[in-house]
């Protein structure tokens, strides 16, 4: 498994460090490969400036190809077109479809801008012509709300991820493949904790002074890993906040649920088995109310 993920990514970084070579300024194979594979990841970016031409569109489809899972690079290059559209890439795919839609209409800005600033925030790779802290507030908290969802599970990007939200609709639905209680478990605790942690540090991190939706537009850029700010992020923030930023950083990468594993043991964790537990009885206790005969 190790081999054939070091296969594939080599793959595509290879494909797009030549593509680099030719439109990207300087022709320096080096830096052409650094820029595919920070793309690639979501790491440091090339330099990118308005415009639909060969290089805005081979970042995107990067872009792209860094918050699809390995199963789906897998089965693709096995030709495998089937297999390789599940419901997971199905839904990550229709949310950047809607969302770049609402994105252009709410911001005025045209399509391809809008689908490239949306696939930058879904995928976490922070690349951005445009100053977000300009638009609308509608567009500011779409923006929040994308980065937010993040990629699909087991890819470069950051934050909630598509697995999740699915495992978590399919909860809720009464018949149909539905998760085990461990699965379900999991992606609650992760969803919940991950907003939690949005919602403290966010709080703390207004006090330098920002409106609540800036905080949050910062806080949760750092979470999901992803680098896009509203110009409030700089080296000159106070110390604390870089802490702050640093923390909220470490916690959107290692995921909360691990950091609550290495903090609180087998406590905490079964104190959400327990809340979990106690839900589901409460579920079961109305669903009987109402199928129960007069």
């Amino acid at each position: 498994m190790f081999l054939s993920a070091q296969l594939v990514y080599s793959f595509f970084t290879a494909i797009f460090s030549a593509v680099f070579y030719v439109v990207y300024s300087p022709n320096n194979l080096v830096i052409t490969t650094c820029a595919a594979i920070d793309v690639l990841t979501g790491g440091y970016q090339p330099n990118v400036t308005a415009g639909i031409g060969i290089f805005q569109i081979s970042i995107l489809i990067l872009m792209v190809v860094g918050s699809l899972n390995f199963s789906f690079h897998y089965n693709l290059l096995h030709l495998k077109l089937r297999s390789a559209l599940t419901r997971e890439i199905k839904l990550f795919l229709g949310i950047i479809a809607a969302t770049t839609i609402l994105a252009a209409f709410f911001a005025w800005m045209n399509p391809f801008d809008s689908l490239f600033h949306i696939v930058s925030m879904i995928s976490s790779t922070g690349i951005a012509y445009i100053d977000l802290a300009t638009t609308p507030v509608a567009a500011k908290i779409l923006f929040i709300a994308v980065g937010l969802i993040g990629g699909c599970a087991f890819s470069m990007a950051g934050g909630i991820r598509i697995q999740r939200i699915l495992t978590l609709f399919d909860g809720l639905r009464k018949k149909g493949n539905r998760p085990d209680r461990e699965e379900l478990k999991a992606a609650l605790v992760n969803v919940v904790g991950f907003f939690l942690v949005l919602a403290i540090l966010s709080l703390v991190f207004s006090t330098i002074g920002l409106s609540l939706l800036d905080s949050v537009f910062e806080i949760g850029s750092a979470l999901t890993t992803n680098g896009i700010s509203m110009g409030i992020t700089t080296v000159m923030i106070p110390l604390g906040y870089k802490w702050l930023l640093i923390l909220a950083m470490i916690v959107g990468r290692v995921e909360i649920l691990v950091v609550l594993k290495a903090i609180g043991g087998t406590n905490i964790l079964g104190m959400a088995k327990r809340l979990f537990s106690s839900l589901k009885r409460r579920t079961l206790r109305r669903t009987s109310y109402t199928i129960s005969p007069r």
